[in-house]
């Protein structure tokens, strides 16, 4: 950071260094969700196989239903 506040100037390395921050914390919650939504996918494909015991696989859609709802 050094080296760009003596070429730029210190408003503007104090503009730069803030819009990284805003940006990458935006990145960063967007792939948060895109990633549990993914999951989310993930473990209702799995539960679609197994036949052998109805209760997991409400528990999980029922866990990927509470996320959606976070989402929004």
């Amino acid at each position: 950071m050094l080296v760009i506040n003596s070429y730029l100037g210190p408003k503007k390395t104090v503009t730069y260094i803030s819009l990284v921050i805003v940006m990458a914390t935006v990145a960063g919650v967007m792939f948060g969700r895109i990633a549990g939504w993914l999951g989310c996918l993930a473990e209702r494909s799995v539960c679609r196989g197994r036949s052998d015991s109805d209760r997991p696989r409400r528990a999980r859609i029922r866990r990927c239903t509470e996320l959606k709802a976070k989402m929004r």
